[in-house]
């Protein structure tokens, strides 16, 4: 039989556990004096702030949708060979796709998703002072430097000698010959000299922030009267298909399969505007801005700047590639002569003209 214990037993076990142990006895009601169990508080969470901007993180950057400290807001942030990518600074990628993939004040060519440093250019050879400003009485490249100066002729090619011609044949008199149509006279041949494209470049810019550049190939050589079309993203039998058939002989890229990563010209965009750029750094032509969803027709060869040098229309129909109606065969220059934002944006072109 189990037995209660005496109250003398149960006071001592009272007066042990609250004197010596200051605390509950083993089998006291835990809603009294016991302690309640503890168990190990879980490791604290930082705190999360979800955001869509910039402006909901207290002087943080939204990255990734969450705030977060970052390092930078563009690469001048950055130390000079990295790029500010996602708030954070780091090397730049293999390959660009804009000016924001390349360190410092480089820039991407978009033919072939490389930096280069634009302000490290220079002229290679002569042929590249010719469009240069105070060269019109001839230059010559001096350490990467148009200096006034007689251009050195292109070397003549000296034909090999035949070893014995052939001996002409006298055609037999004929009794009535019949009369001969007077043959077309030859085009005069147009003043100035051949241009060679490489290494100069056109930019689109929204005031002196460049967002696509390409660097034009070495194989492009303009003869004066010559036209330069690139189109975005297709090669010339689509665009003539487009367009309607480009004249023989005019010169053709397609931008994407030149390399760039999303073709070229971007033409979209309303404050922005294109201009070509010598090897030297020498801005040769520039156009107006506002083309979004329309076609620009060079019509003067004057500033290129003021609306006045152009002819507007909303009607992308309205393009002539490959053809300059509105400009001289001569006294012009390299400059653009139109541009166009098609309504399907892989047919978007522009186009220079070269007519020293």
């Amino acid at each position: 039989m189990r037995t209660a214990p005496s109250s003398g037993s149960s006071l001592f076990a009272l007066a042990f556990c609250t004197l010596v142990l200051g605390g509950g006895c083993v089998g006291d009601n835990p809603g009294t004096n016991s302690p309640e169990p503890t168990s190990p508080s879980p490791t604290s969470e930082p705190d999360v702030t979800s955001c869509s901007d910039d402006s909901e993180c207290n002087g943080q950057y939204c990255i990734g949708g969450v705030c977060s400290d970052g390092e930078c807001e563009t690469k001048a942030d950055c130390n000079p060979a990295e790029i500010c990518y996602e708030r954070f600074c780091e090397a730049p990628p293999a390959q660009c796709s804009s000016p924001d993939d390349c360190p410092g004040e480089e820039l991407c060519d978009g033919f072939t998703r490389t930096c280069f440093d634009p302000n490290a250019t220079g002229c290679q050879t002569d042929n590249q002072c010719t469009l240069e400003p105070g060269c019109e009485d001839g230059c010559v490249c001096d350490g990467g430097n148009c200096v006034p100066g007689t251009p050195s002729p292109e070397p003549s090619v000296t034909p090999e000698p035949s070893a014995s011609p052939e001996p002409s044949v006298t055609p037999e008199p004929s009794a009535s010959p019949e009369p001969s149509a007077s043959p077309e006279p030859e085009p005069e041949p147009l003043p100035g000299g051949d241009l060679q494209l490489g290494d100069y470049r056109i930019e689109k810019v929204t005031g002196d922030q460049v967002h696509d550049s390409v660097i034009i190939p070495g194989n492009v050589v303009l003869e004066p009267g010559d036209v330069f079309v690139i189109a975005r993203s297709v090669d010339v039998g689509a665009f003539d298909s487009f367009w309607g058939a480009t004249p023989n002989g005019i010169w053709y890229a397609n931008g994407e399969e030149e390399g760039s990563t999303n073709g070229f010209p971007i033409v979209n965009g309303t404050g922005n505007s294109f201009r070509i750029v010598s090897p030297t750094g020498t801005v040769l032509d520039a156009t107006i801005g506002g083309f979004r969803n329309h076609n620009l027709t060079r019509t003067s060869a004057a500033d290129g700047t003021q609306e006045s040098s152009w002819t507007s229309s909303d009607d992308y129909n309205d393009a002539n590639p490959g053809t300059v109606p509105g400009l001289p065969n001569s006294g012009v220059g390299l400059v653009i002569s139109e541009i166009s934002d098609a309504d399907d944006h892989r047919y978007e072109f522009i186009e220079l003209y070269y007519a020293p």
